[in-house]
């Protein structure tokens, strides 16, 4: 299908990645040659996603449930103004997708209408991450140049610190420690029992310790009991579990992040 335009574009006409600009009467031809161009670049056998519709999720308001609130928390700068936690149960979003196919002579075919949310999208995303994290470390690990740990701090809407304050003190202390992080990847947890934790990978340059060191546990600066272990043998392995069985959320904070150094690293 080839598209015309009624006039010539000019380069104030296209939306510009990381400014605001305003609709104009060309942004429909614009998308539909940006459709054309990916319907065209499209291998035979393969299917494109198409987005039809996002609403939200009519039980999403019956599945917030309160978790109680460490009082302490309401002087951090990253709770502020924060009267207790919500835990998201249902996903918010409800999303509708057109999965089509390219046969052979280059017509497209409806295959499904695919219904995801926002939680599958979260672990997606997750999964992705975590898999470009295990990717670059994975024969670093192998051939003994880094060490891998792996946290838990448990009980995190009982925590004497926010999570950002928290990362920031554990990087401190490894960089005081001689072994500053290299990068690291996290991931919020609540399990079914609404036990809010957080996982936490890191990467060192490789270390010859007999047992890691008991002033690495941070027990008494997050206030609540934490675990430290290292990761043995294949990464990904031992860490995904982690990042994709949490189907639960905390409103308004983010279910993952890290460090993306490593990316660029990657030639």
């Amino acid at each position: 299908m080839q598209i015309t335009i009624s006039k010539e574009i000019s380069k104030k006409d296209i939306p510009q990645k990381g400014k605001k600009v305003k609709e104009t009467h060309l942004k429909g031809e614009i998308d539909a040659i940006k459709q054309n161009i990916r319907i065209n670049a499209l291998e035979i056998g393969k299917l494109l996603y198409q987005h039809l519709n996002t609403r939200k999720n009519p039980l999403y308001e019956e599945g917030l449930q309160n978790l109680p609130f460490e009082s302490c928390l309401i002087h951090d700068k990253a709770y502020k103004n924060r009267t207790g936690f919500l835990a998201q149960t249902s996903p918010k979003w409800l999303t509708e997708l057109g999965v089509w196919k390219k046969d052979s002579e280059g017509n497209l075919d409806l295959k499904e209408i695919y219904q995801t949310n926002n939680h599958k999208s979260s672990n997606f995303r997750k999964i992705k991450a975590l898999n470009s994290f295990c990717a670059f470390y994975q024969p670093l690990y192998a051939s003994r140049k880094v060490t891998l740990l792996f946290f838990t701090f448990t009980r995190a809407n009982f925590a004497k610190k926010s999570w950002h304050s928290m990362v920031k003190i554990v990087k401190n202390y490894f960089e005081r420690n001689g072994t500053p992080v290299l990068d690291y990847l996290w991931t919020s947890e609540v399990s079914e029992n609404n036990h809010w934790h957080y996982h936490l990978a890191i990467a060192i340059n490789r270390v010859k310790w007999n047992k890691i060191p008991k002033r690495l546990f941070f027990e008494r600066l997050w206030g609540q009991r934490t675990e430290i272990d290292f990761v043995k043998k294949n990464i990904k392995y031992y860490m995904s579990k982690y990042f994709a069985k949490s189907n639960y959320r905390i409103e308004g904070l983010m279910s993952y992040g890290g460090t993306k150094n490593y990316k660029k690293k990657i030639t």
